[in-house]
């Protein structure tokens, strides 16, 4: 057994070589030279379909190696898979394989490697919408880490826990969190400048966001990290569609996308199509943009990603009421607040309220100022400029004639 799982966790290595910085591997994995050297040669770098054909076989052989006693393997296994299944956005498989690795490394006493499993695991919470869990996660990695006496450690947990801040509405944090990474310098520039510039982009800091893209997109060209390339392009995207300039979004999502398909990238693809939507609906290009939002739903469906379900649906609604389907579009921002609600999303829940109270405006009006009140008190709480436009529709309905 102990042959098996050194000569797999030495393949996965090597086919993650292309999608996983090896000093980073190195520190996590501290991994002794293969039994069997010879045998991997028949392994390629970048072999992610391999990679592919093994996920069964990795999530099974992990939890076998927990349970017969094969603790350092398993979280080792568990840690190595992590960038493959985060691009392929298989956060299922993350909870399930770290969870099982997290067992092992406290089995093992191993305060490194359960601090590793404490951050991976806050991913796979990150990305489907278990905040709470991600940052009780990530509260433990700062607290191990500093017990290690680890500071790049402590400073990227911190990092992360930035994200947790923005997406639960904690956005001025989450900003001075990234700012101080990105001004001492401390920490790779990749994992920090698109949290930095998305955090930007909510409080509406259009140009300081798309400056902060352009530099993640020239440092992922000069390290020829696709990955991050084809995230750089998408947020660029993001803000070019936020500003209205439609030609210049569709390029550089359009791009993204093709990218991603290349590369078997399929991280956060649920937003790009959804912002690729709505670029469709500012053209007035309705049919693809419902096309798009379909695809967006199903993606964000597919990689559990609840937080961009409830993102996708509330766009999907916007082009609903576009093209006149009224019916359609109030329920769907129904079903975007049920979901943001569940799942203490603020922003989405509060784009959710403001688009029911355009709705009922007219047959309802005291509803609709009940329901921006609501969103006009998250959106101040957040400090995102969406509360001037809630602010002047509200003050518009008190000064019109009864």
């Amino acid at each position: 057994m102990e042959g098996l799982l050194d000569h797999l966790l030495h393949s996965v290595v090597v086919a993650s070589s292309s999608i996983e910085e090896k000093r980073l591997v190195d520190l996590h994995l501290r991994l002794k030279a293969p039994l069997r050297p010879d045998l991997l040669r028949a392994r390629l770098p970048g072999d992610l379909e391999w990679l592919e054909e093994q996920r069964l076989n990795l999530n099974a052989l992990i939890r076998q190696a927990a349970q017969e006693g094969h603790e350092a393997m398993a979280w080792r296994l568990a840690r190595a898979a992590w960038r493959f299944f985060y691009m392929r956005s298989y956060f299922d498989d993350i909870s399930v394989t770290h969870g099982e690795g997290l067992v092992a490394a406290r089995g093992s006493g191993d305060r490194h490697a359960v601090a590793l499993m404490h951050n991976y695991l806050a991913s796979a919470c990150v990305r489907t919408g278990a905040y709470q869990e991600a940052s009780a996660h990530l509260h433990e990695v700062v607290s191990i880490r500093a017990e290690l006496g680890d500071v790049e450690g402590t400073d990227r947990a911190r990092v992360n826990l930035g994200v947790v801040y923005w997406l639960t509405g904690r956005i001025r944090e989450s900003l001075e969190i990234n700012r101080a990474a990105v001004r001492a310098n401390a920490l790779d520039s990749l994992p920090v400048l698109p949290n930095l510039g998305l955090t930007l982009r909510f409080l509406g800091r259009y140009d300081e966001s798309m400056a902060v893209h352009r530099l993640h997109l020239f440092v992922a060209r000069v390290k020829r990290d696709q990955f991050h390339m084809s995230n750089a392009l998408g947020h660029l995207g993001g803000v070019r569609y936020r500003l209205g300039q439609n030609a210049q979004a569709e390029r550089l999502l359009r791009a993204s996308l093709a990218l991603r398909d290349r590369t078997g990238n399929g991280y956060a693809r649920a937003e790009i199509l959804s912002d690729l939507a709505g670029t469709y609906r500012q053209l007035g290009r309705h049919d693809e943009a419902l096309r798009h939002h379909d695809a967006a739903i199903e993606a964000a469906a597919n990689s559990g990603e609840r937080h961009v379900q409830a993102e996708a649906r509330n766009e999907l609604a916007v082009t609903l009421r576009v093209v006149g389907r009224l019916e359609e579009s109030a329920a769907m921002f129904r079903q975007a607040l049920d979901i943001a609600t569940r799942i203490a999303h603020p922003y989405e829940q509060a784009r959710a309220l403001s688009g029911l109270a355009e709705h009922l405006a007219a047959t309802e009006p005291e509803e609709a100022r009940r329901y921006r009140q609501r969103a006009l008190a998250i959106f101040e709480w957040m400090d995102v400029p969406e509360q001037y436009e809630i602010r002047g529709l509200l003050a518009e309905a008190v000064s019109e004639p009864g």
